[in-house]
């Protein structure tokens, strides 16, 4: 008989070693009370969320509408560069696709005053007929006096319209 109560005692401490064990080694805030997992949550970007510094797909600070799905873009600062040989007046902007664009891209631009009020039309970027990458950065010139003589001479800032790949 006390053999018995020997076999019964070490069967009721093991039991009671594993449920502690099992209590405390599973009692964990990522746990999966359904299943009793542990999982691990992550959190996944977009892509707008991983662009460079000073790149948007916005409209501008004060307009959320998305220039063009899948592009972004960082127009520089005149001050920041000089306009290629034959431009005597001229914008430059940083263009990104997020799928590439194997004949090329391109990017169109108006100009406001310092008001908001637009230039009528839409002044169409040089030629840039190169294979793009994916996320890939692209600086696109934009010659404005081709389009209007006295164009920045009239208007305070670049605003980009829409930029797309070539067909």
């Amino acid at each position: 008989m006390s053999r018995l109560n020997n076999k019964v005692r070490i069967i009721y401490i093991f039991l009671t070693c594993l449920t502690v064990f099992m209590a405390t080694s599973c009692a964990s805030s990522d746990t999966n009370s359904s299943s009793g997992y542990t999982t691990k949550v992550e959190t996944v970007k977009t892509w707008e969320q991983t662009l460079p510094s000073g790149f948007t797909t916005k409209v501008s600070r004060s307009d959320d509408r998305v220039v063009s799905p899948g592009f972004a873009y960082n127009v520089f600062s005149s001050e920041y560069y000089d306009c290629p040989s034959g431009f005597k007046r001229c914008a430059r902007a940083a263009v990104i696709s997020e799928k590439g664009c194997p004949a090329g891209i391109f990017a169109l631009i108006t100009l406001k005053d310092e008001y908001g009020n637009e230039l009528p039309g839409t002044i169409l970027s040089e030629a840039y007929t190169k294979s793009v990458k994916p996320d890939e950065r692209v600086v696109l010139d934009f010659n404005v006096n081709s389009t209007v003589s006295n164009a920045l001479g009239m208007f305070e800032y670049v605003q980009m319209y829409n930029i797309a790949c070539n067909d």
